[in-house]
Parts: C-alpha cells; structure tokens; sequence
C-alpha cells in the first residue's frame, strides 16, 4: 500500500492564483522547506538520507469511509506543497496508508502494522478511532497527530499525541456570554435534547452565561416529537431575546426555522452546528442569523493561508471537489501540524526529538488557518479560548463573519475569552 505521492496535474484554466512569495512565506512560519541543508541518515525508524516515511491511519470501508474520503486528498496536498518546497530539512516525506475500519480493534492493527512491519517514524491518523491503537503507540513512544474527534488527543498522559483544538476541548469559557452580550443579548433560552453532546455543549453555554451575567432557562426539546410552536411561544412569553440550540445535524437549522414561522425572532441564535452547505440549501432564508461558532477560520475570511490552502488542493487533489470541505481542511491542518513536529525535531530527527520540539511550540496556528494559538507546552494540548463566529446572512445565501468591533480586540475575526474558574 505504498502511495507515491501525484505530481501537478496540467491543467487549461488556472482557478486559485497565488504569489510564490506567499507560499514561500507560508513554508517559512511552519518551520518546512530548507531542501538545501545536508541532510544525512540517522538511526530513527523511518528515516533514511533523502526521505522521512511516515503512516496514515484512516477508514477507508464501513460506515466511516465516505464520511472521511476527502481526508486523504488533505493530506496528500499538504504533504506534497511540502516536498515541492524541498521536504522538511531536506527530506522527502512519503507515507504508507492503513484502513482502520474506523473502529478500536482495527485501528489497533492498523497502527501496529505501519510500526512494526513497515517501519515508520510517526503517524497521521485521520479517524475516530485512534483510541483503539494509542497505548501501543505511547509505550513506543511513536508520536502521532490526529483529528481532535476524540479525548484521547488532548489526554495530558499521552505526550506523544498531538492535534488542535476541537470546539468542545478544555474547561468553559466566557467566550460564549461575550459574544451573546455584544450582540445585545440580555435573556436566553437554552435547547437541549438531553443526549451526552447536547448536553455538554449547553452545560459550557450556560456556564458561559452565568459568566457574563445573562440569565438563562433550560429547556428539553425534542424536534422528532415536540412542537416547535410551543418552543416559539415559550421563548415569547420567556421575554428571551436569545435561542441557544443544542442538537445535532440539520435538527439546529431546522428547529430555528420552525421557531421562526412560529413567529418567535430572537436576536442571538447561537447553534452548536450549522456552518455546511445544507442550512443554506435547505432552509435559505428560514435560517437568517444562524450564528455557530469555529476553532479553524471559515474560508469567508480569505486570508493568505487558505488561498495556499486551496492552489494546493487544486494542484495536487484536484479529484476532490469542491476543495473547501472540513475533513479535507482537518486533514490538511493535522498534516501541517506533523510538518511542524518534524521541522523542530531537527536535522537528524527521532521520535523523541519530535515529540519535545513540538511539545515546546506555544504558538501553533497552522500558518493562520486556527482561530487561534494552541500551546503544546501545557500538559495535554493546551486549547485557546478563541472562536470565529459565523452566521447566516439575511438573504440566507450564504455565511457571513460576525466582526468582532471590541476595543482591543486582537484580530477583528476572532473572538476570545477567559477559562471560568470551576
């Protein structure tokens, strides 16, 4: 299963256009490229004079494999802009490939067979199972980054695991009741339906509230079996001028919608979902003013990054399409990230090496492609307290950036808070 990597395709029209010199300057902030140092063989698994050969651990059959197809193409993208630019201290990366099925058990044979029978000198795990290999990993002391689906990448006894930050990760923070208050928010109505990640996700909010002195009221709803009528008039009658709504999938959209036509019009609604192509397909302008919240920057922002980010797909992933979707974007960052561990790990690296370097980053943005800086150096991977914000539009067209116009405010896209004391 060895994959070389594509080489740029030929292509008549040119779709993302963008200066050497960014890519250039994107290589640099990442610590990758620098072919021209003398590279030279070292003892690490994996690495030989001219090139580092790592794993990836993905499901690419079950129920999983569709969910995550468009994560290889990530991958792929963000390791070949790497060895056009000269590889990472003058080496080459390749990678050998294992289906984990996306379960445990597999992912434990996956992992052990990359380890033990290839050889390789790390691993990239684009799956929602990495749990089920880890321990073998850490008492090898292999280091690993994966997609932060799972607890185990920000458990402060895994040193050798490394990812960035979910929007679930870390204690509560104000950003929520900040956020809420600068919109103008003074009462709110909290929607769970009782299920775990419901449930965690209104319990931070609610904290978040408290935090920022906004009152609250939980309530139960279930969008299969309840009424959206009776919400609607709950929150009229509440006097809550802000909905919060924790369910899963299309049910946040959708519930916003119903509580619309039934006449409620909240001025905050804040979703722990919403920002896919769906909302705007599927309920338009039922769904105006649906804000959610991100820990990557949506591409609406357009920096310099993402436009490296896309020229990369379309030059090196073209088959996927279109290029701006989340597990490509997840993957391509988690790929970065490796990049980045094994720049720091220095010219003649080993597994240890890479893992403290990378544990002495503090400032870790994936080239502005983050919310905001992650700091390894904390037990566990240490998450910011920063979001971007983003909501429907009024024409319900499309996403929009919600501009933080706070005095101060580092970046006018990002908005930050405080860990509540617990």
């Amino acid at each position: 299963m060895a994959i070389p990597l594509p080489a740029a395709p030929y292509r008549k029209y040119v779709v993302i256009i963008v200066a050497t010199t960014i890519a250039a300057a994107t290589m640099a902030s990442c610590g990758v490229g620098g072919g021209s140092r003398q590279a030279s063989s070292c003892g690490s698994p994996g690495v030989s004079a001219d090139e580092v050969k790592i794993g990836v651990v993905y499901p690419d059959a079950g129920s999983l494999g569709g969910a995550v197809a468009a994560a290889r193409s990530g991958i792929n993208a963000r390791l070949q802009l790497a060895n056009t630019a000269g590889g990472v201290n003058g080496r080459k990366v390749s990678y050998e490939w294992r289906d984990d099925s996306g379960t445990p058990q597999g992912n434990d044979q996956a992992v052990r067979a990359l380890v033990n029978q290839v050889g390789v000198f790390g691993l990239v795990e684009a799956t929602t199972a990495g749990s089920g290999g880890e321990d073998f990993l850490r008492a090898q002391g292999v280091p690993a980054v994966g997609l932060p689906v799972e607890s185990i990448w920000s458990n402060a006894s895994y040193q050798n695991l490394f990812s960035f930050p979910s929007s679930f990760d870390g204690p509560p923070v104000d950003t929520f009741g900040r956020f809420v208050r600068a919109q103008g928010g003074t009462r709110a109505v909290v929607v769970t339906d009782s299920t775990a990640v419901s449930t965690d996700f209104s319990r931070k909010v609610e904290q978040s509230l408290g935090a920022a002195h906004v009152p609250y009221e939980p309530v139960t709803f279930n969008p299969k079996i309840s009424n959206p009528e009776v919400l609607a008039e709950h929150i009229l009658k509440s006097g809550a001028d802000v909905l919060v709504v924790g369910l899963g999938g299309d049910d946040v959209a959708g519930t916003v919608a119903a509580v619309r036509s039934a006449g409620a019009a909240p001025k905050v609604i804040l979703g722990v979902s919403g920002y896919n192509k769906s909302t705007i397909q599927n309920y338009g302008r039922a769904a105006a003013g649906l804000t959610t919240f991100l820990k990557f920057v949506p591409f609406e922002a357009r920096v310099p990054a993402q436009r490296v980010y896309l020229k990369a797909m379309v030059d090196y992933a073209p088959e996927l399409q279109p290029p701006d979707q989340e597990v490509a974007y997840g993957s391509y960052i988690a790929t970065d990230l490796f990049l980045r561990g094994l720049a720091a790990a220095g010219s003649c690296p080993s597994r240890q090496s890479f893992i403290t370097g990378l544990r002495a980053v503090t400032d870790y943005d994936a080239g502005g492609l983050l919310a905001g800086k992650v700091d390894f150096s904390h037990d566990g991977n240490a998450a910011d307290n920063c979001y971007t914000f983003v909501r429907v539009n009024q024409s319900g067209t499309g996403f929009e950036i919600v501009p933080n116009a706070t005095p101060g405010a580092p970046n006018p896209s990002t908005w930050c808070g405080e860990p509540i004391p617990q």
